[in-house]
C-alpha cells in the first residue's frame, strides 16, 4: 500500500500482456482449501515483503510482527475458505479473497481470534492499525457512502515474486469482475503500492490519504492509502 512514489511497484500483472500470459501459462484458478493455507500464508509473506504498509506495521513490533502476521493471515484465510470467498493459483502462489454484498464480514470464531491478535499487539501497533482503519473508512464514506453496501470488495490479492508476470492475478480478479458485472455492481479495493495494477484492470482512483505523516515514531516516508473503484461493465453477448 506507498511521496513514496519512488517506492511504488507493479507486483502483479498489468496491461496488454495479460491475455497472452493467461493463454501461454494455462492459468488454473481453484478455490483455496484448508490444506493449502500454510503455503498461502507463506505466499502472502513473500508477496508483501516489501509493501510499504506492511513495513509500517512491522516497524511497530519488529520482533513479533512475522508471527502475528502469519496468525492473522491464516485466520482470515480459514474464514474465507469456510465462506467460499477465496481463490488461488497453484495452491497459494497467487491468491484472492473478496467480499460480496451481504457477506463481506468475518464470522465467529475467526472474528474472536482476529480481535485477540489486535488486542495482543503493543500500543504503537494498535495506534497504527487504528490510523489505517480510520483513514480507509473515511475515504470510503466520502467517495462511496452508503452505496458501499452494494459493492463487491477485493480484500486481498497478491502473487509471490517468482511467479509474477504469469497472469495469475489477472485470472483471479477476473472472477470477481465477472460476478460483479453479472449483477451490475461496482467493485472497490483499498490499496497503496499496487494502484497502477488496479488502474490497468479498470479501476479508477477515487480517494487518497497517507499513513505515517503525523507519527513521530515513524521515520520513513508517508505511505499512501488509496481507494480504487471499478464500475460494472456491460456483458457482451456471444
Amino acid at each position: 500500500m506507498t511521496t513514496a512514489s519512488s517506492r511504488e511497484s507493479l507486483p502483479l500483472l498489468a496491461g496488454e500482456k495479460a491475455a497472452a500470459c493467461l493463454q501461454e501459462h494455462d492459468v488454473q484458478v481453484k478455490p483455496l482449501k484448508y490444506r493449502d493455507i500454510p503455503k498461502a500464508v507463506e505466499g502472502v509473506m513473500k508477496a508483501f515483503a516489501n509493501d510499504s504498509m506492511m513495513n509500517y506495521f512491522k516497524d511497530a513490533e519488529p520482533l513479533v510482527f512475522q508471527a502475528r502476521q502469519r496468525l492473522d493471515v491464516a485466520t482470515r484465510f480459514a474464514d474465507c475458505v469456510h465462506r467460499h470467498k477465496i481463490y488461488t493459483v497453484n495452491r497459494g502462489d497467487s491468491f484472492l479473497y473478496y467480499g460480496v454484498p451481504g457477506d463481506n464480514e468475518y464470522r465467529p470464531p475467526f472474528t474472536w481470534i482476529l480481535f485477540l491478535t489486535v488486542k495482543a499487539g503493543g500500543r504503537e501497533m494498535r495506534k497504527r492499525k487504528h490510523e489505517f482503519i480510520t483513514k480507509a473508512m473515511a475515504l470510503i464514506k466520502t467517495a462511496i457512502g452508503d452505496k458501499v453496501e452494494d459493492c463487491f470488495e477485493v480484500q486481498g490479492l497478491g502473487t509471490v515474486p517468482e511467479k509474477q508476470g504469469h497472469g495469475y492475478a489477472t485470472a483471479l480478479i477476473s472472477i470477481v469482475h465477472e460476478m460483479a458485472d453479472a449483477q451490475g455492481r461496482a467493485t472497490y479495493v483499498i490499496t497503496g503500492d499496487a494502484w497502477k495494477y488496479y488502474e490497468s484492470v479498470g479501476y479508477k482512483l477515487i480517494g487518497e490519504d497517507w499513513f505515517g505523516a503525523d507519527n513521530p515514531n515513524w521515520h520513513g516516508p508517508p505511505g499512501p492509502i488509496r481507494l480504487m473503484l471499478r464500475e460494472p461493465q456491460p456483458i457482451l453477448k456471444r
